[in-house]
């Protein structure tokens, strides 16, 4: 039987969050309920990094420097 995915974010991901706490939980909420639905896996799309660093560099930039930075120890919720 496979767990269910997770999410982690790394420290300092929501520094410049505008919203309120309640709805930062919120937000987690609904990750959590969405990644914990059948539906999450059937429809995920794999994402070719190689191509999103030709397509987007920025965003190819932004994801790896958060992937570099995560310290797996940490957990935010």
């Amino acid at each position: 039987m496979s767990k269910d995915p997770k999410v982690t974010f790394s420290t300092g991901s929501f520094n410049n969050w505008q919203g309120t706490q309640q709805e930062l939980d919120a937000l987690f909420t609904e990750l959590q309920e969405m990644m914990s639905s059948p539906e999450f896996l059937k429809t995920a799309v794999k994402v070719d990094m190689d191509q999103l660093q030709e397509d987007n560099p920025d965003l190819y930039k932004a994801v790896m420097e958060n992937i570099l930075d995560m310290d797996t120890t940490k957990r935010l919720h």
